[in-house]
């Protein structure tokens, strides 16, 4: 009855564990089989039939699996939110932390100096006496026992440094002055459209830098011709200078013996 059942579940693609114990417990025996699926996705039983210990009018099925249960993810603590906050948001939570930092150093200076009991106060509020001893110091400044104060509180100073980030970035939203994250699929269509703009971008300097190349090229073969057409010409200048010169030495030397005559 068991193989009977398990085939069952098997073709209805009820049972996709890799390893799957199952205990049937019928009425006059029970039934114990183990279900293992190897690479072909084939089912190989063992089965162990054992007395019944009493009688029963139900009959019971049983799972057991040996896969992990996933484990609930562990809550992030008030430091690791403040240091991710910090991260993402840094131009908002410094200038909240400051204020709110001011705020809570100059609430407790007051306090302070308004001759309130503070350490009573603490050990009323069962505040450990290793922190409570040094307070009783009567030689502790107002600025002291302030900083003392300032430092106690570290843990309620950043839940409403957070507090205050996620309000003003709620506000400043709002306004317009902070844009909203762009989900995954936006910021992959995004770095693309950067990519090809950047390629695109590339493509037309390189393109650019080739023509200049090209039109100085053009201007240096320009300035090499023009420059041999000035040597040719200075060259023929010569030789018509030269060839004029001996025209008038031979007319010289022709006119030298007529004058003599």
């Amino acid at each position: 009855m068991a193989n009977v059942l398990a085939r069952r579940l098997l073709s209805r693609n009820l049972i996709r564990l890799k390893d799957l114990t199952h205990i049937t417990t019928h009425a006059r025996c029970t039934s114990i089989f183990v279900i293992s699926l190897n690479s072909n996705n084939n089912a190989l039983f063992q089965t162990n039939h054992v007395k019944p210990l009493h009688y029963c009018r139900s009959s019971q099925v049983q799972f057991f699996s040996n896969e992990k249960k996933d484990e609930p993810q562990k809550k992030a603590s008030l430091f690791q939110r403040f240091k991710e906050m910090y991260k993402s948001y840094w131009y908002v939570l410094v200038p909240v932390h400051l204020v709110t930092s001011a705020a809570w150093f100059g609430g407790f200076y007051y306090l302070a100096k308004s001759g309130v009991d503070i350490v009573a106060l603490l050990e009323s509020w069962n505040i450990s006496e290793r922190i409570t001893n040094p307070l009783k110091d009567s030689s502790m400044g107002y600025l002291a026992l302030a900083y003392a104060l300032y430092k106690i509180a570290t843990p309620a100073r950043y839940t409403v440094t957070l507090g205050g980030t996620t309000i003003s970035i709620n506000y400043l939203r709002k306004w317009g002055y902070i844009k909203p994250v762009p989900s995954k699929e936006r910021l992959k269509e995004m770095y693309l459209e950067q990519k090809d703009n950047l390629l695109e971008t590339v493509r037309e300097t390189r393109e650019g830098l080739k023509m200049q190349s090209e039109k100085l090229k053009d201007k240096k073969e320009n300035i090499i011709e023009d420059f041999d057409k000035g040597i040719k010409q200075i060259k023929e200048l010569g030789e018509k200078i030269k060839s004029k010169e001996s025209v008038v030495e031979v007319n010289k030397k022709v006119k030298k013996p007529k004058d003599k005559n």
